[in-house]
């Protein structure tokens, strides 16, 4: 289920890295000179780093689909790594923007925080289900940055986002359950599938070998009336009362001949 999860997600991985590219560019664009060189700098590094790999692997994934035993011992693995390096990624960006971020700012950062958190529960598979503990760290670092800034509403601020946490992953959770329900009832109906067209090809298997058998018997039994018709119609047109005999009685002995000669029954005629 996994392989099967990994391997379809390649739509989903594109746009995921087309969004969050579009976002890491934004955050630079906006916060150049408002944010100290020394933070943004480094991050921008870190993020563009991270979606130059990521755009890699998938060109690489898309040119080559990998096997089953690949998808388990590798793409795994580099799903999971890249998680967790873009959840903490996110979640140190709000010491890099947030601090500085002014009353135009504010707002939108923090519904693009809000958008990664949704989007993440809702496109996180089996594959990156162990790094969801990294994902929290992003409204969590949120939550303790509006606890210390200690402005105006930050505490029913910090209160909303770890809701808004909670609530992400309870409905991501919700979601998998009826995703997983979905594909083991596509698994069983294919496996179902499969034995019905099992069964009908030994079904037909068995027909063709009973038509077969009939077809040899009848063909067996079909030899021998032929062969006496033949014979029966050759003692018909020849001449001679013997001929005919032999051809009605089959060249049975004669009543008339005595057990020493009913070998030679032609000469008692």
């Amino acid at each position: 289920m996994i392989a099967r999860e990994l391997r379809s997600q390649l739509h989903t991985d594109i746009a995921g890295l087309a969004g969050l590219s579009g976002v890491t560019g934004y955050c630079w664009f906006s916060f150049r000179g408002v944010a100290p060189d020394a933070l943004l700098h480094p991050w921008a590094g870190i993020m563009f780093g991270l979606l130059a790999v990521w755009a890699g692997m998938l060109v690489l994934q898309w040119r080559k689909p990998p096997s089953d035993e690949d998808v388990i011992g590798f793409w795994l693995h580099w799903h999971l790594a890249g998680s967790v390096c873009l959840n903490a990624s996110i979640a140190l960006s709000v010491w890099v923007f947030m601090p500085y971020a002014g009353a135009g700012l504010l707002v939108p950062q923090l519904m693009l925080y809000a958008w990664y958190v949704l989007s993440f529960c809702m496109i996180a598979t089996a594959s990156v289900r162990s790094a969801m503990w990294t994902l929290h760290a992003v409204p969590l670092s949120l939550a303790l940055w509006l606890l210390t800034s200690r402005t105006a509403g930050s505490i029913p601020a910090a209160i909303v986002v770890l809701m808004m946490s909670g609530s992400a992953a309870l409905l991501q959770t919700l979601v998998r359950r009826a995703t997983i329900a979905a594909e083991e009832a596509q698994v069983r109906a294919e496996e179902t599938n499969l034995a019905m067209q099992r069964a009908m090809s030994e079904v037909i298997a068995q027909r063709d070998a009973r038509s077969q058998l009939l077809a040899a018997v009848s063909h067996d039994l079909q030899q021998p009336v032929q062969a006496a018709s033949m014979l029966f119609d050759l003692a018909c047109d020849s001449p001679g009362k013997v001929s005919t005999d032999i051809a009605v009685t089959g060249a049975l002995p004669s009543p008339r001949c005595s057990p020493c000669c009913r070998k030679c029954c032609t000469s008692c005629g």
